[in-house]
């Protein structure tokens, strides 16, 4: 009698599909931030917010409603596109994470108490 085993992988979910997505513009000090956003209808807005200086509060405007999240997309890809051309620069992706070099090698002496003897 030959007995089989099957062995039970947990199913992978598929990615969540995005739901908002952000292209980032600066020129001196001043900040672009054209945002898309879905909507829990299945449409999706898109929206820009300036700021000047480091301590101005952020300005809304040009908000557009599209009927796909792909649409606000390319929106946004578009109006990146436009402000580039105005002298807007798209801010370049940092390195990252980097970890801090470790502050020692072997386990550390535990600490003398002060009040104890």
């Amino acid at each position: 009698m030959a007995t089989e085993t099957t062995s039970t992988t947990p199913a992978v979910a598929p990615p969540k599909p995005k739901k908002s997505a952000r292209i980032t513009l600066t020129a001196g000090d001043a900040t672009l931030l054209l945002n898309a956003k879905a909507k829990s209808d299945g449409s999706a807005e898109t929206f820009v917010t300036t700021t000047t200086g480091k301590d101005a509060k952020p300005v809304r405007g040009m908000t557009t409603k599209h009927r796909t999240f792909a649409e606000a997309q390319a929106a946004i890809e578009a109006l990146s596109k436009k402000a580039e051309t105005a002298g807007w620069k798209r801010k370049a992706a940092g390195p990252g994470f980097k970890a801090k070099p470790d502050a020692f090698s072997a386990l550390p002496a535990p600490p003398k108490s002060a009040g104890k003897k």
